[in-house]
Order: C-alpha cells, then sequence, then structure tokens
C-alpha cells in the first residue's frame, strides 16, 4: 500500500488522485484503513503532551469520520466537527455515529476543504488533518493552512499527519509500481520532489510559513507482519490501490507495458508467508500565536469629530474603516490634496515608480492595491506607455479623485480604478497581474492582517509575477528632540494598535522580507532609500506641512492607544519652531521589499 487518505477528500478530477471515489468497496477500504493507521499509530492523539485540553476540533477531509469518530469515544469531553466534499462519506459517518450514540457530541458537515471554511474566527482547539497529500497540490497548502490558522483559537494546535508514498518491503513489484505513483503524484503537483517523502519533509516548513509557532514533528514507522490483522488489511489496502490510482498513474506518467504484470506479481508477493512491510508517517503540529487575535476596537464619536480634515503618513483611504485605519475621516479634501503631494514627493525621493526594478519593461499589467489617489499609478502610466494599470482602494472619493485625473492626463485607456476593501479578497481571477504593489501599508494593515493579504497578493499575480512592499520606518532622524518625542509617542501607539510587530522604528519594516518569504515569495530582495528632507527645500516644506497634518490627524489615534502626555502641545509647539530653523534636517528611511510567486503555483 502506497498511501492512505479519503478518496472523497477531492472528488474534483482536479485535486483527488481518485475519480470514483463513491464505491461502496471504496468506503470499506477507507473505514479499515482509518482504524488501522489510528492503532499502528499508538491513538488518535498520540504525540499530543495534553489532548484533554481540546474541547472543540476539526477534523478537515474526514472521509467516513474514523478519525473523528474514534477521537469521540477516546475522550468523552471532546465536541468534535468533521468535513468532507463527499456526501457519500458524510452520510455514512453520520450513520455511524447515532448508531454508536455519538451524534450529541459529533457533526459532520459536507464541505469543500480547498474552499473557505464554513466556521466563524476562532473556533476550534484543535483543526486536524490527515492525508492532504491525495488532494491537496503543493499551491493549494498556503490558503488551506491560513483558513485552519483562521479557525482554530488562538493558542490552539494545527495537526498535520502524512504517509511517505513509497512502503519498504522485500517486494520489488511494490517498489517498482510506489516509484510510477511517486512520479505522477509529482507530476500532478502533489508533491514538492520527486521521492517518497516529497511531502512529509516539508510539513514542518508549511507550518512555519503559515505563521505557527512551536512546530514539532513526530515520525512512525509502521509495521506490518504476517500473521497480524494489520497486515490483511495492508493487503487489502494495497490491492485496492494499485487499481483505483491507475488512471492517475496514465494520465501523469503513463503505464509502462508490465504495469498489469507487476501488479499480478505484487499480488503472489503480499501472499507469501515471510512477507512485511514498514509504512514511515510523520505527524506535525504547531500553535496559532496568541498575537493573531485581533483586539476589539472601537472608535468614539469625539475621536471621529476631532479626526475630520486630518492627514496621515499614507493614502487615508486604505482604511476608510474604523477598525483597521489610523485616521477615522478620511473624506475632506484637505487630506486628499495632502495624499496627492506625499505621493509624489515619495517617489521623487526614492528615484522613481519602479527604481530597483531591473525588468520593468515585463510588467504589462500591474495591480497597486490601496492606491489613495492614484498618483504612484498615474506615474507607472506616464513613465512605461505600454504598462497597463489598476487601482484599488477603499475610498469612492479617493478613486474618483484618480478617475477625474486619468481622464484629464489622457490615461483612461491604460489606468483603471475600482473601489475595493484591500484586506477582503480581491476581486480578480488567479494569476491576473505581472506584478502587484502595495506602499504604506502600515496605516491599516494590522500585523495579523499580512498573511491572508499577501496571500491575496499571491494569488492575483501571475507565476514568476513580482510582489512588492513599501514601507518607511516609524520614526524619522531629525534634529529637533520635541519632534523625536512625538514620533516616540505615534510608535507607542501603532505597537499598541497592532500595526507593528515591536515597539521600535523598524517595528514594520524590519519584518518585509520575512513576511514575504512566510507568503510563498522566492528571490526576496530588499533596497533601502535614506529619504533626505532639508531646511528650504520643496521637499522640506513638504515634509513640515505633513508633519502639520500628521499633528492634527494622529491625535486622537496616540490618545486611544497610549494617551497624551501633558506636554504634548507644547512638544508640538517647539516641533514647529525646531523646523523652521535654517539648519533642520529630517531623514525618513524606507524600505522596499520585492520577492517572485513561484513558477510551481501555476496549475
Amino acid at each position: 500500500m502506497t498511501t492512505s487518505g479519503n478518496s472523497n477528500k477531492g472528488e474534483r478530477t482536479s485535486t483527488y488522485m481518485v475519480q470514483d471515489s463513491k464505491k461502496k468497496a471504496e468506503l470499506r477500504r477507507q473505514v479499515l484503513q482509518g482504524h488501522m493507521i489510528t492503532a499502528a499509530m499508538g491513538g488518535v492523539l498520540a504525540e499530543q503532551p495534553d489532548p484533554g485540553a481540546f474541547r472543540r476540533i476539526l477534523d478537515i477531509a474526514c472521509g467516513p469520520g474514523s478519525w473523528a469518530l474514534d477521537t469521540a469515544k477516546t475522550y468523552p469531553e471532546m465536541n468534535l466537527v468533521g468535513i468532507d466534499i463527499s456526501s457519500l462519506m458524510i452520510d455514512y459517518a453520520r450513520v455511524q455515529a447515532q448508531t454508536q450514540r455519538l451524534s450529541d457530541r459529533t457533526e459532520f458537515r459536507v464541505m469543500d476543504a480547498l474552499s473557505k471554511l464554513e466556521f466563524p474566527d476562532n473556533s476550534f482547539d484543535l483543526v486536524n488533518l490527515r492525508f492532504g497529500v491525495s488532494f491537496v497540490r503543493t499551491w493549494d497548502w498556503p490558503n488551506l493552512l491560513l483558513e485552519m490558522q483562521r479557525v482554530v483559537c488562538p493558542g490552539g494546535v494545527i495537526r498535520l499527519t502524512e504517509g511517505e508514498i513509497s512502503n519498504p518491503s522485500a517486494s520489488q513489484a511494490l517498489t517498482e509500481l510506489s516509484d510510477l505513483f511517486v512520479h505522477a503524484l509529482y507530476r500532478a503537483g502533489h508533491l514538492f520532489t520527486q521521492e517518497s517523502a516529497g511531502l512529509t519533509n516539508r510539513l514542518a516548513e508549511l507550518l512555519t510559513k503559515s505563521w505557527c509557532e512551536g512546530v514539532q514533528s513526530k515520525f512512525y514507522s509502521l509495521i506490518f507482519q504476517a500473521g497480524t490483522p494489520e497486515l490483511e488489511i495492508f493487503k487489502e489496502d494495497t490491492r485496492s490501490i494499485f487499481q483505483t490510482i491507475r488512471p492517475f498513474i496514465q494520465k501523469w506518467a503513463g503505464l509502462p507495458e508490465n504495469y498489469d504484470a507487476l501488479y499480478r506479481q505484487l499480488s503472489e508477493d503480499l501472499e507469501q508467508l515471510d512477507f512485511s512491510a514498514t509504512w514511515p508517517h510523520l505527524t506535525a503540529w504547531g500553535r496559532k500565536p496568541l498575537g493573531n487575535n485581533p483586539p476589539s476596537i472601537s472608535v468614539s464619536s469625539h475621536h471621529e469629530k476631532e479626526s475630520e480634515s486630518m492627514a496621515s503618513f499614507s493614502n487615508s483611504s486604505k482604511g476608510d474603516n474604523a477598525s483597521t485605519y489610523i485616521v477615522q475621516s478620511s473624506k475632506k479634501k484637505a487630506e486628499l490634496l495632502r495624499l496627492v503631494l506625499q505621493s509624489r514627493m515619495i517617489t521623487a525621493a526614492t528615484g522613481g515608480v519602479l527604481p530597483e526594478q531591473p525588468n520593468v519593461d515585463t510588467f504589462r499589467r500591474v495591480l497597486d492595491v490601496a492606491c489613495g489617489t492614484g498618483g504612484w499609478v498615474l506615474e507607472a502610466a506616464q513613465v512605461y506607455p505600454k504598462m497597463s494599470l489598476v487601482g484599488v482602494d477603499i475610498s469612492t472619493l479617493m478613486t474618483d479623485y484618480a478617475r477625474t485625473q486619468a481622464k484629464e492626463q489622457g490615461l483612461t485607456n491604460r489606468v483603471e480604478f475600482r473601489v475595493m476593501d484591500a484586506l477582503k479578497r480581491l476581486d480578480f481571477p488567479d494569476n491576473s497581474f505581472d506584478l502587484v504593489n502595495l506602499r504604506f501599508g502600515i496605516s491599516f494593515v494590522r500585523t495579523w492582517d499580512w498573511p491572508p493579504l499577501l496571500l491575496e497578493m499571491q494569488r492575483v499575480v501571475r507565476p514568476g509575477g513580482i510582489i512588492r512592499v513599501g514601507e518607511s520606518e516609524v520614526v524619522t532622524q531629525n534634529t529637533s528632540s520635541a519632534l523625536t518625542q512625538l514620533y516616540d509617542l505615534a510608535m507607542g501607539a501603532f505597537y499598541r494598535a497592532g500595526h507593528i510587530f515591536t515597539q521600535d522604528t523598524a517595528g514594520l519594516t524590519g519584518h518585509l522580507a520575512e513576511l514575504l518569504t512566510k507568503s510563498w515569495c522566492e528571490n526576496v530582495q530588499v533596497k533601502a532609500y535614506p529619504l533626505l528632507f532639508r531646511a528650504g527645500t520643496s521637499e522640506g516644506e513638504m515634509y513640515i506641512e505633513d508633519v502639520k497634518y500628521l499633528h492634527i490627524t494622529t491625535t486622537p489615534f496616540v490618545q486611544k492607544w497610549v494617551g497624551l502626555s501633558e506636554n504634548y502641545e507644547a512638544l508640538y509647539r517647539q516641533a514647529l519652531k525646531d523646523m523652521k530653523q535654517p539648519d533642520f534636517s529630517a531623514i525618513w528611511p524606507h524600505l522596499t521589499v520585492w520577492g517572485s510567486k513561484p513558477l510551481t503555483h501555476a496549475k
């Protein structure tokens, strides 16, 4: 036997390796195999030090419900939910739950594991998945694990169990058939490398990249020996699987002329009195960080009133949402004007719209996420006449202004602006863009928002395309002690509100490369820009104006999250005096990080 896993897990031609999974014989094989694997591994949660801490459990792609039902019998205080795409398997599991008098603590639902899971955030203490190799392709893992991360509670456990494809045995026929299966799985995208451990040796990395903490692994060497009931089940499963996956092998690897001869030889080898086999398994698990639990945020009407006609570091439209954006009222024309000026200032100071990119001509279709007034998009369209660009922003005011500017500049044939919330699913098909750009996400993206946002950016960019993120440090290096103290207060507020990972000026920029790497980007690179603003220059004047707006804008935000010091207004007045001095200067460190989407993310 070379694999396991519930045949109904995919029940889709494009994902599951077995297409006719509605046969009763297959259901019987799944039931027997489920019990066999659980027993051989020493129980349902053999590696967990405190299984009793799990009160509500989700079993993804549960098949006929064997693991869920065994768990419910073993731990009478647990409540379990099993989901599977096959109604046949779910109907069988429900009947078994009723027969075993477990229906009061077990529930089985028809659900596609590769789509959004129909559960609220933080619903379960443990989310379990066994034998995803049968339906999960390598490019499906990021979204699947992020969904598992979403529905498990902070501090809860995500648990994966996979078996290697080949079974070490004395049967040369079994070895050759297993090698064919490995080749087919690899060609179909179910394995990362063309080897028996092409998935198991990636489990810990998969969990780590999906933001799990305390990732651990346990290896199981399941031995099946002559004269044991486990071996009899192993024989039945092995005979069945190489008949079942024959079309899969033929499609992805091609059938050798001796396939039937190998199968007959395998059947003979299985009946030898001295036959035995070893099936390596690996269970990997990790915890959801406690910090992934977003705080409940409410903004009083007093704060909303104070924040009118205010500005911020970045595009006010990026948040337009009391729960995420640091400025709550972004619809005033003064804020719009400031954003236009600031966008041009930053683009010019960094040397252009894409100064670090060596092959800009390859970007024919570009998406700018949270585009605000469209400044970056419009400048990119002017500089690169072969480029078509789409800007999305949550603010109708900003997108309306951007559309007007595109019309006035004669760019509407290559530029489009759409109202869209960047923190939700982006309304574009997979692989739509050559480049996806985001600047100043700090203003609306909290630390726990980054994984799903970057995975969405990864989804809509083509394989080999670029994801690009530009952020500035929270505190500028400047010659005014008063201004530095004001920035330090703002930094504390950003940290308390969850917008930076650590309470220091590089609390976001220092994590950008890791964010892209954990979001499956390859060849991640970094470019630092120390933006210099001096008194008496046009850039310096724009910087001073930005600081003025920034004080008005962020005062309610700072007050909400860290409180205002008694000398807050005095500090601001002193900062204004300092900035008017002829020797005033400030350096605003800016960082652009980019990486490419792996080519293997294509179907």
